[in-house]
């Protein structure tokens, strides 16, 4: 619906193991095609700075969300759907993540630099 890309954040990246199951889960739900990326892992630095590092990178800054099931976005926080880790990705947190996406107030509203 809304042509989105994912970048993986997942702490799962950071594992060989990790990596296979993840690629595997988004190959069953045809997802593996529009993955663009992994953030860096930046030892001490929360996911955030991860996310920020990652779109520091990129020539121009598309409105993005981040869907995690933890809180640790700092100033990302607007862009966070958060999701349960017992239930994972819910219907009521896609439409959140579409209405975000959707959103002309959330676009380029982060400085990377």
């Amino acid at each position: 619906e809304t042509d989105a890309k994912i970048v993986i954040t997942s702490t799962w990246r950071k594992y060989g193991l990790g990596r296979i199951t993840l690629s595997r889960i988004l190959k069953k739900h045809d997802l593996d095609d529009i993955v663009i990326g992994l953030t860096p892992i930046l030892p001490g630095k929360e996911r955030g700075d991860e996310i920020k590092q990652f779109l520091s990178c990129l020539s121009e800054i598309p409105n993005f969300v981040i869907l995690d099931n933890d809180s640790d976005m700092g100033e990302l926080t607007p862009f966070l759907v958060k999701t349960n880790w017992r239930v994972g990705l819910t219907e009521e947190n896609a439409r959140e993540a579409i209405k975000k996406l959707k959103s002309v107030h959330l676009q380029n509203r982060i400085e990377v630099k």
